[in-house]
């Protein structure tokens, strides 16, 4: 933005001055510089845009774009896990809102949108036991109940067998937390 500065002075200043050279040969000069003036705040109104999109870009990935790890996803409250879920299908390219918040969420903490299809999230931040069948089979009604195209389950530490049997051959995605990071350590780091 600092850059930018002389582009958007010269642009007032220039406006300015064209504003107030009277008739003769000052015309050339006023022609001349309401062209640089023009330019300028094109260019400073583009950086400006860019510089806008970037910062909202960073605002929606603010547990991701740290130097993430297992020990730091471990650490994030149940509140802050759910965010780091929607930053995550964020940078998937899709739609991402949280949904849930500890009241009664129907088992749907994050609703996710791409192509036309949405899918309902359950974030489990559980530090001390894996998901079960249980929670698997939750989803999988909760697909039908929302007309959803499918349900993704985010579990700190992963599945028990029975969840991964339950959930193959149906529109369930079981993510671990060690695979968010996976695929997402090399590309915000």
């Amino acid at each position: 933005m600092i850059k930018t500065a002389p582009y958007i002075i010269t642009a007032i200043f220039g406006v300015f001055f064209v504003k107030t050279i009277s008739l003769g040969q000052e015309n050339i000069l006023m022609t001349a510089n309401l062209a640089y003036a023009s330019g300028s705040l094109y260019i400073s109104t583009v950086v400006f845009f860019l510089i806008h999109v970037f910062v909202l870009t960073r605002k929606n990935t603010r547990f991701i774009s740290r130097k993430f790890n297992y020990e730091r996803l471990l650490k994030l409250s149940w509140q802050q896990f759910e965010e780091m879920t929607s930053e995550y299908f964020l940078l998937q390219g899709f739609k991402s809102r949280v949904v849930g918040g500890g009241g009664s969420d129907g088992g749907i903490d994050v609703i996710i949108e791409k192509n036309g299809r949405s899918y309902i999230v359950q974030c489990k931040h559980w530090k001390t036991k894996k998901v079960g069948v249980q929670i698997v089979r939750e989803m999988y009604g909760l697909v039908h109940a929302h007309n959803a195209s499918g349900a993704k389950i985010v579990s700190t530490l992963g599945y028990s067998k029975q969840a991964y049997e339950f959930a193959k051959g149906k529109p369930i995605e079981l993510i671990t937390g060690k695979q968010i990071i996976e695929k997402t350590s090399g590309s915000r780091n």
